[in-house]
């Protein structure tokens, strides 16, 4: 039986510059020794802001997905406004007290990211 393996890192760009470059250099490692072996056995998704770095880290084995806010905007809006669904029940929010956090959050998520990168391997 060939079962795939799938490790899934997000947010390295929370990492210092060092630990972040070491991180991927072990993991792109780790891949490629699995693939002399067993190619596509160990499969790598790692996300992060969009970084030189990891741009530079992920270039010549990885294919590359620029994520604008655009792309997962509404995404965003379906899971803020189900869990507000619960979150109003749950602490008796009143629909002007939801529509305010729902701007809020909606409006900080906005405002904090503009891309996210995600190399795959």
């Amino acid at each position: 039986m060939n079962t795939e393996q799938y490790i899934v890192i997000d947010g390295l760009d929370e990492l210092p510059d060092r630990e972040r470059i070491d991180m991927v250099q072990f993991l792109v490692s780790i891949v490629d020794k699995s693939n002399d072996h067993t190619p596509g056995k160990i499969r790598l998704l790692l996300i992060s802001q969009d970084l030189a770095d990891m741009r530079k880290l992920m270039k010549t084995s990885a294919e590359i997905l620029d994520l604008k806010t655009s792309d997962t905007e509404d995404d965003v809006k379906v899971f803020v406004d189900k869990r507000l669904e619960r979150l109003k029940d749950r602490f008796d929010l009143s629909e002007q007290q939801t529509l305010q956090i729902r701007l809020l959050v909606l409006r900080g998520t906005n405002g904090k990211r503009n891309s996210t990168f995600a190399g795959a391997n």
